[in-house]
């Protein structure tokens, strides 16, 4: 299959109906302002449960309700149920009230549904901030991470711990080459040189995770790039199925 072939399936399968995802359940009750949960239209199997996913958004705040869309087709047909959470800005640290508020999303979601009991968590940017750090701050609570683009990132150079205890939760984490603003004036670093500091981390700590930058790219890398390995993420962390593609740290 060609790279162009495969392109075009993608975006097939992006601007396919979304007749399959069959409700959204919002956590206020009323609107996709306080967050929601995104249900697909699968029914399982005896015995079979729900795995978790969290779509985290960037740090000018959930916008619409399109968030989690393109997240549960890249994963499907794995059963998967997408929260996505509304942060106040400054939850990028991913602890405290908001890693609260996070966890609090998830037993909501447990007491109406049969979920599996930790949450594969992916963002882009603020999102990334926030996924990467929150399972350093509760890795009993997470199966994987899929993180792009931070504006800054935990270890020796970063903002927080990279906490051992998370070496066996599998992370992929990528940054646009050309991304190279910082994402505040004070920032330490630009947001490249702190991916590749955070990278070189990760693997002189030993952890799983496979990390790339992205030729011609700036802050906006499309999920397009990192789909395969996404999934791949995914099910190492939920399944333990190994990874196909070359890259893959260990």
């Amino acid at each position: 299959m060609t790279a162009m072939t495969k392109w075009f399936l993608f975006w097939t399968m992006m601007m396919a109906p979304l007749s399959w995802a069959a409700e959204r359940e919002y956590f206020n009750g009323i609107d996709w302002k306080g967050g929601y949960v995104l249900l697909p239209d699968k029914k399982l199997e005896r015995g079979e449960k729900f795995r978790v996913a969290v779509d985290v958004h960037g740090a000018g705040g959930l916008r619409n309700e399109k968030l989690g869309v393109e997240l549960m087709h890249i994963l499907e047909p794995e059963p998967v149920l997408v929260i996505v959470p509304s942060f106040e800005n400054g939850y990028q640290a991913g602890d405290g009230r908001f890693a609260k508020q996070l966890i609090g999303h998830y037993q909501w979601v447990a007491e109406r549904h049969p979920v599996h009991d930790k949450m594969f968590v992916h963002g882009h940017s603020g999102g990334a901030q926030f996924a990467h750090r929150f399972a350093f701050a509760h890795p009993e609570q997470v199966s994987g991470v899929s993180a792009h683009s931070a504006g800054s990132w935990a270890g020796r150079n970063g903002y927080g711990t990279i906490n051992l205890q998370a070496k066996q939760i599998p992370f992929l984490i990528s940054c646009g080459e050309n991304d190279t603003q910082k994402s505040m004036p004070d920032s330490l670093m630009t947001r490249i040189e702190w991916y590749r500091s955070f990278s070189a981390d990760l693997a002189k700590k030993g952890f799983v995770f496979f990390g790339t930058t992205w030729p011609g790219k700036g802050h906006a890398v499309p999920a397009s790039l990192y789909a395969t390995q996404l999934k791949e993420c995914f099910l190492l962390g939920t399944k333990g199925v190994k990874p196909e593609s070359k890259g893959w740290r260990r």
